[in-house]
């Protein structure tokens, strides 16, 4: 049996991830979690654990690669978008070390959580996408040029979740909410993207109204296409799936399995995508597993061993990206306990 140990850096609450490597018979899975907070259960429950500083330190990646060679690691998978910015910027010293990083590189990265250049990546390469303008201005202009109507989404250009979002429905909420949201994105976790010295300005977007979908575009790890695994969005929470339904839907399968060939990124993105009508419009790309992956899992996907297999060369079973259409899963609220040492 191969043994193999996994770092899995800004690991949170994401403990199922633990449990899908631990579980592969194939392999003798160690886990080595990392995270700036120390009582989160997925810290609880790796085989070893370490509280690392905060993202946006000088000492973050140093620390890192410390872990690295202390616990002989062999594969870095990250589970916070901003966090694949800093290892991807960082690869080459990993791969110095022999620490693989099973991300997509860092231009892709860029391109994923930069909503600005997204946007423009996916209207050069003829992708359906909501319009976007960068300035109040601009947006005022297209207001009066009747290219664009209420409401719309203003949003950070390197955002996560729901944080400093608000959909307004006219001028008057326009105005306070982008003056708002302006001062208020200096005091969230996302500012730390200034760090790498990207200016975090507001997008006002184009709000796009129809069925979401949550999409798993499973490229190899030599960025080839491998799956696409297509989720119909039943309840969100905080900017995550709270419910979904997997769904067979070729036209959504078509465009996300295009676009997973054009940007050849290693292992999984997590894409939002909304369907209006004949159209599909791709909302969000996160270059990393998102909260919705345990759906396509409970479908039946098993890309944590289709990840190992890869890294040992292995021949991959079609068995490993075969999912169930109609499988309903819903989140629920688990309680971990533990003796807490005497400070």
């Amino acid at each position: 049996m191969k043994e193999v140990n996994i770092l899995l850096s800004a690991v949170g609450r994401r403990d199922y991830l633990i449990d899908f490597f631990k579980n592969l018979t194939d392999y003798d899975v160690r886990i080595v979690a990392v995270n700036s907070i120390e009582d989160t259960t997925a810290m609880w429950k790796a085989d070893v654990s370490y509280v690392s500083p905060e993202i946006r330190s000088k000492d973050y990646i140093p620390f890192l690669l410390q872990v690295c060679e202390k616990e002989s690691v062999d594969i870095i998978i990250s589970l916070f978008d901003l966090d694949t910015l800093f290892l991807s910027y960082s690869k080459s010293k990993f791969d110095e070390i022999g620490a693989k990083l099973i991300m997509p590189d860092f231009n892709i990265v860029e391109i994923c959580l930069d909503k600005l250049k997204m946007s423009n990546f996916l209207t050069d390469n003829e992708f359906d996408t909501p319009k976007i303008f960068f300035s109040l201005e601009e947006a005022e202009k297209a207001l009066k040029n009747k290219t664009i109507a209420f409401p719309l989404v203003i949003k950070p250009r390197w955002g996560q979740g729901s944080i400093a979002t608000e959909i307004v429905y006219n001028r008057d909420e326009l105005f306070h909410a982008y003056k708002l949201l302006t001062s208020k994105i200096k005091n969230t976790s996302i500012s730390h993207i200034e760090t790498l010295n990207f200016e975090n300005t507001l997008l006002i977007q184009e709000f796009i109204k129809g069925q979401e979908y949550g999409v798993d575009c499973i490229n190899d790890l030599k960025g080839f296409n491998n799956a696409v695994v297509v989720k119909k969005k039943i309840a969100m929470r905080s900017g995550e799936t709270d419910a979904a339904v997997t769904v067979m839907d070729k036209s959504i399968t078509e465009v996300i399995s295009k676009l997973g060939n054009l940007l050849k990124h290693v292992s999984i993105i997590d894409i939002d995508v909304i369907k209006r009508e004949n159209k599909i419009y791709i909302i969000d790309i996160n270059p990393r597993f998102g909260g919705g992956y345990p759906f396509s899992q409970a479908a039946g996907v098993n890309l944590p061993k289709a990840i190992l297999d890869w890294h040992f060369g292995e021949e991959i079973i079609k068995e490993c990206f075969d999912y169930k259409p109609n499988i309903l899963s819903l989140k629920g609220i688990a309680l971990a306990t533990k003796l807490k040492d005497e400070a």
